[in-house]
């Protein structure tokens, strides 16, 4: 029987810690998830330290008492200390790693849209397609279940949609200024006559 021991277990931002007795890795993700808050089915748990991931009992076994840990959910990702530092940086409040983990998860949302039917990819809205766009193939072909070469297809003719998107748009800016300069000649016209217009040769 493995030897019950202390923990302590932080949140992946550094801002709640917890003391855990367990006597498995089992054990410990169970008990820090519950005193964290978190879903345990989607928790890494990994040295505060440095990041490295204990993902089985033999490695767990060989850790002292008070070893700090770190329960990092799914989509996040192991920082230094140093790394919150940079929050003060943000007068509003907001910290680079909070987006990070959000980006991730908002990614996530998006896939489950198209995941059934990739083709649904052209119902995304501009913003969720270019998030699409710049996520790496090697990622999304394991969440979307296809080959990296059938990612990056979808990747590239979303990316001409929202290139022949835009040129539209220019279109029809140009036409818009082109129709209103039309009725401003016109406009001035009926008011006070023909206008003599420039010819260029």
């Amino acid at each position: 029987m493995n030897e019950t021991r202390q923990f302590k277990v932080w949140d992946h931002e550094r801002k709640v810690k917890k003391g855990v007795v367990a006597s498995s890795l089992e054990e410990l993700r169970t008990k820090g998830c519950t005193k964290l808050h978190l879903d345990e089915t989607s928790v890494h748990v990994v040295l505060e330290v440095d990041g490295t991931e204990i993902d089985d009992e033999d490695y767990f076994s060989f850790l002292p008492s008070d070893t700090v840990l770190m329960l990092l959910p799914e989509g996040c990702h192991w920082h230094s200390p140093d790394f919150y530092n940079k929050s003060e940086d943000h007068p509003d409040g907001t910290d680079e790693f909070h987006f990070e983990c959000e980006s991730e998860h908002k990614l996530d949302t998006i896939l489950e849209k198209i995941e059934a039917d990739i083709t649904k990819c052209l119902l995304l809205n501009d913003t969720e397609m270019q998030q699409l766009i710049d996520a790496k193939p090697e990622e999304l072909a394991p969440k979307l279940r296809k080959s990296i070469s059938v990612v990056k297809s979808v990747q590239d003719f979303c990316q001409r949609h929202l290139d022949e998107k835009s040129e539209l748009k220019e279109v029809a800016q140009l036409f818009k200024a082109y129709t209103e300069a039309e009725n401003y000649i016109s406009s001035q016209e009926h008011n006070s006559g023909p206008v003599k217009r420039k010819r260029f040769e």
